[in-house]
């Protein structure tokens, strides 16, 4: 096994039970799953529905009061790789929030590689290891069609999450499907690296730590090369027709410490997280960063996290 592989094994199988994170810089051995603990259970929430998109199942917790005929707002969240919807969703916990902002929320899963990790062929960076040329923004655009015709979901507020490969994703969805989606969030993510030329203005949230050790906050290279969060924030102002300039927003307490599977190393005391932003921006789009200063890959994630997340999707709709 080539020794990237093995790396970004070792970081999944950590980040499975929680961040379902992306390869990691240098190599070491995976430790078995078992010797890994699972992150303490997400409050119960509404139970899922599971429909089939293709080949993959696509998990949807419909929150309570939805009414047919009433249009909702969409949450569409990407795992990153190795992971899946659930795990991601023990690491976020999203799902409460969603519900009781009257939200579908939607988990679909990736394809399987040889190795049975899923992933999002999102990028050249990461995460199609096998080259397989798997269509994912076109899988993901069908999901998103076979969501709305099960559902009466608001046209203007479809929004998508993705945590690492499935920040990449979310990126790559913001470019290529412009005209659906409405706002995205991408932590510990990057790009696109590829050309990117949206057909309408999009609101972007990018969070990375400062300190991530597996997608570099200054850019680097996964399975190829990356912009980093800085640049990938700037990207986007440019194709929203933002400022280039940036005005900094109040901090934020968004984690507890660097490392979610060490959380009692590295303690991030709040308001840990600097806010920055590109003003004037054209209708419907949005530039924005949180960068989490001394956050790896996987903070352990702060109370009201999941809050923020939510709330910057909703006050982001499509004009």
């Amino acid at each position: 096994m080539r020794p990237a592989l093995l790396a970004l094994t070792a970081a999944l199988v950590l980040g499975g039970t929680a961040a379902c994170s992306g390869p990691p810089a240098g190599p070491a051995a995976p430790p078995p799953a078992s010797s890994v603990p699972a992150p303490p259970a997400a409050p119960a929430g509404p139970p899922a529905t599971v429909l089939t998109v293709g080949d993959r199942p696509v998990a949807v917790t419909v929150p309570p009061g939805y009414r047919p005929g009433t249009p909702a707002p969409l949450l569409v969240m990407l795992h990153g790789y190795g992971g899946t919807g659930d795990r991601e969703e023990a690491y976020l916990r999203l799902a409460p929030e969603a519900a009781a902002a009257g939200m579908l929320y939607a988990r679909p899963e990736g394809t399987a590689d040889a190795r049975g990790e899923r992933f999002w062929n999102a990028d050249p960076a990461c995460c199609d290891t096998a080259r397989t040329g798997v269509d994912d923004s076109a899988h993901l655009r069908r999901v998103i069609g076979a969501l709305q015709d099960a559902y009466t979901v608001d046209p203007d507020r479809v929004y998508l999450v993705g945590v690492s490969n499935g920040g990449f994703m979310a990126h790559r969805l913001a470019c290529d499907h412009a005209g659906l989606v409405a706002a995205i969030v991408s932590a510990a993510g990057a790009g696109p690296s590829t050309p990117c030329r949206p057909a309408a203005p999009v609101s972007v949230l990018q969070i990375h730590g400062d300190a991530d050790s597996v997608v570099g906050y200054a850019g680097g290279t996964v399975f190829g090369p990356h912009p980093g969060a800085v640049g990938t924030v700037a990207d986007w102002a440019r194709r929203n027709g933002c400022a280039a300039a940036t005005r900094p927003g109040p901090d934020l307490d968004l984690a507890l410490s660097a490392d979610v599977q060490a959380p009692g190393t590295r303690p991030l005391d709040g308001p840990e997280t600097r806010v920055t932003s590109h003003p004037g921006c054209r209708p419907g789009g949005h530039a924005e960063l949180w960068t989490v200063a001394g956050g790896d890959h996987a903070p352990a994630l702060a109370p009201g996290h999941a809050r923020r997340v939510v709330r910057f999707l909703l006050d982001h709709p499509k004009p």
